[in-house]
C-alpha cells in the first residue's frame, strides 16, 4: 500500500511542479519539494546507473532520493571492511544486506535492542530500516547477520523543509499537509507530536500517517521533531472524506 501510494504522491507533486513552475514559493524551515522531487525523478528515468549493480557488487549507489530520509547526498557506499573502529550510533539507521534478514538474525539483533522496522530493495540489496538503542560496532553486526554490506545513518536531527507556494496557503493561515512518523513511533504518539504543533482538523491516512492543517508558523516544530519522517503538501486534488472518528489509534 505505501508503494502505492508513494507512486501516486510522486505523479501528483510532478503534475503540480508542472502547473505552477511560474509560482513564486517561499522556504519554510520546518525536504521534499516540489521541485526537487520533480527533477529527481527525470533524473532516475533517465539513468542507468541504478540497474547496473549487482547483489555481489562491492558498491551501492545510494540515491538520496530513494532514501530521503537520511540526509545524506548521493554517494557511492563500498562493503564494510573490517575495520574495528567504524561504529553505527544509537538512533535509527539504514542497514544494506545481500540477503534477507531471517528470522536466527532477528532474534540475534533484538537480544542486543536493535529492531527492524522496514524493509525495502535497491540494486539487488536489501535496505532495512533498524532503531538502536545503543552505539553498535560494525564489526559485530557483520558477525551476526550473513551478507553484511554496511550501514548509512540517518540524521536525526537534520530539519525538513517544504516549499509552501501561495496558492496553497489557506486563509487561516494554514498549509494541510500529509505527515508520516517512523515506523517505530505509535499512531497515538505521532498524533501528540501534531497535535503540540498546532496540528488541527487531523485525520488518519492509510493507517500510517495523517492529514492535518498546520500553521505556517508552526512548520519548524514539526521539521525539527526526530520523530517525524516526512512531510509533503497535500494536493487540492486528493481531499479525503476519512473521518478521523472512524480510527482508533493503537
Amino acid at each position: 500500500m505505501r508503494n502505492l501510494i508513494t507512486s501516486l504522491i510522486a505523479g501528483v507533486l510532478t503534475f503540480l511542479f508542472i502547473a505552477c513552475s511560474e509560482e513564486n514559493s517561499t522556504v519554510f524551515p520546518v525536504e521534499g519539494s516540489v521541485e526537487n522531487i520533480s527533477s529527481s525523478l527525470q533524473e532516475i528515468s533517465s539513468s542507468s546507473s541504478v540497474t547496473s549493480f549487482s547483489s555481489n557488487s562491492e558498491t551501492f549507489l545510494w540515491k538520496e532520493f530513494l532514501w530521503i530520509y537520511t540526509g545524506q547526498a548521493d554517494t557511492v557506499l563500498t562493503r564494510f571492511s573490517d575495520n574495528t573502529s567504524e561504529i553505527v550510533p544509537a538512533g535509527r539507521f539504514h542497514m544494506i544486506k545481500d540477503s534477507p534478514l531471517s528470522p536466527k538474525e532477528r532474534n540475534l539483533l533484538n537480544e542486543l535492542e536493535i529492531f527492524d522496522y522496514e524493509v525495502g530493495k535497491d540494486q539487488n540489496k536489501f535496505v532495512i530500516l533498524f532503531t538502536t538503542k545503543y552505539d553498535v560496532k560494525k564489526m559485530l553486526l557483520d558477525s551476526l547477520v550473513e551478507g553484511f554490506f554496511n550501514t548509512i545513518n540517518i540524521n536525526e536531527i537534520r530539519e525538513k523543509t517544504v516549499n509552501i507556494k501561495p496558492s496553497v496557503i489557506h486563509e487561516d493561515s494554514t498549509v494541510a499537509l500529509w505527515i508520516f512518523c517512523w515506523p517505530d513511533i505509535e499512531l497515538e504518539k505521532c498524533h501528540n507530536i501534531i497535535d503540540e504543533c498546532s496540528g488541527k482538523d487531523l485525520e488518519m491516512f492509510d493507517d500510517e500517517g495523517f492529514i492535518a492543517n498546520v500553521p505556517v508558523s508552526s512548520l519548524s516544530c514539526l521539521g525539527k521533531n526526530k520523530d517525524v519522517k516526512d512531510l509533503m503538501i497535500k494536493p487540492e486534488e486528493f481531499a479525503l472524506s476519512i473521518k478521523s472518528e472512524d480510527f482508533q489509534l493503537r
